[in-house]
């Protein structure tokens, strides 16, 4: 294990990772704003969306120049591919991805940076979890009962990860308890070859896994500080129907682009300009003229009188 570390500056990036949930993704970057240690660079990775995602993430990266980086793939890379530029495309000694659906609660890097500088064998930091969205009561019976926290408010539901000992080190062969937005080392990431794709293990348990294979340590901060959504049907079904309606008018605004490009550069619309070009010079002349005759009549009249 390659675990040799500067930490003479700890810089640290977020990765927001987006396609087709520009309706949540302002939520997300707020969240990330919010941080009580902020980030030293956040890059908002879009996968070739076809919803309002480049309009949000435009938006802000033109107000926070300094700190926000868009990317948008000319085409599709899927999850692999999209998460490993992104990583790319940053320089920062430590990494966490944010889903466009999630949220960080305002002190998550704060913990989970403090986490990774202690012990430089540490090239995982993982959290608890706060579910919240309509199916999160659906997602949290799902979970093993000494995994449950308490629900707060009817509709937020705690999980308790095991901490990273043997014996949560030979679980994880089995379930996965460190979740995709768990902040981790770039070294780590390098040694291990990055994301890969392997048939019937998610991308992130076997990103995780194949870390702490290699040696590097997981430690856990046991606070439910990433906020994890929970879709509906009914809410996907309206974002997909949302993203239809937007592009249908996409698709009607480049035909009026492309019918007032062809009036301009039509002879009609040419000779049109012209005309009320010299009609307003026209009236522009009789206006002044009509000025310098009121003028001249006043002087005469003042003159006889």
């Amino acid at each position: 294990m390659a675990n040799q570390r500067s930490f003479k500056d700890g810089n640290i990036a977020v990765i927001i990772p987006c396609y087709n949930y520009g309706y949540f993704l302002a939520e997300a970057i707020e969240s990330v704003l919010c941080q009580t240690r902020p980030p030293d660079e956040i890059l908002i990775t879009d996968d070739c969306s076809t919803d309002i995602t480049m309009e949000i993430a435009l938006e802000y990266q033109k107000k926070y120049p300094n700190l926000i980086k868009y990317n948008r793939n000319e085409t599709n890379l899927g999850l692999v591919e999209n998460f490993n530029k992104g990583v790319s495309l940053t320089n920062s000694n430590h990494i966490s991805f944010l889903s466009a659906d999630d949220r960080f609660r305002s002190d998550y890097i704060d913990k989970v940076s403090e986490v990774l500088v202690s012990d430089c064998n540490i090239g995982i930091a993982y959290t608890d979890l706060l579910l919240f969205g309509e199916r999160a009561k659906m997602v949290y019976d799902e979970f093993p009962n000494e995994w449950k926290g308490p629900m707060i408010k009817n509709c937020h539901y705690i999980i308790h990860f095991p901490d990273f000992d043997s014996r949560a080190k030979i679980l994880l062969e089995k379930q996965n308890f460190i979740h995709g937005s768990s902040m981790f080392t770039r070294n780590a990431f390098y040694e291990v070859g990055g994301f890969v794709e392997k048939k019937g293990i998610p991308v992130d348990h076997n990103f995780f896994l194949r870390i702490t294979k290699k040696g590097w340590l997981a430690r856990r901060v046991p606070h439910p500080i990433l906020e994890y959504r929970q879709h509906s049907r009914s809410q996907a079904r309206i974002i997909i129907g949302l993203n239809g309606e937007l592009n249908f008018y996409k698709e009607r605004v480049k035909k009026l682009e492309v019918e007032l490009n062809n009036i301009y550069n039509s002879n009609g619309w040419k000779f049109l300009l012209k005309y009320y070009q010299i009609r307003d010079r026209v009236i522009s002349e009789a206006r002044a003229r009509w000025r310098l005759a009121k003028l001249f009549l006043n002087i005469l009249g003042n003159y006889k009188g």
